[in-house]
């Protein structure tokens, strides 16, 4: 663990690095960045609560070999069962 010394040092050398007029940039971005990363662990959790239980997401349409947007094939698609 980082002791209370280590802690004093990290961050003199984060404010010679930085800058005093910036920490609180820094530390702000810093903020905000943590704040957005919850919202969206939280938002994918309500989708995947909101969702039935026992049903599919929706089918990615590249899988199953129908053409892309500019009309290749965007997959390895898939093989039929061919019984003659």
């Amino acid at each position: 663990m980082v002791s209370g010394n280590e802690w004093i040092i990290v961050i003199l050398v984060v404010a010679l690095i930085f800058g005093a007029t910036r920490l609180p940039l820094l530390g702000r971005n810093l903020g905000q960045g943590i704040k957005e990363f919850k919202k969206g662990i939280s938002e994918a959790r309500s989708d995947k609560d909101k969702q039935p239980k026992g049903t599919l997401p929706p089918a990615d349409p590249s899988v199953n070999g129908s053409p892309g947007p500019d009309g290749t094939d965007s997959g390895p698609g898939i093989i039929a069962d061919r019984r003659d």
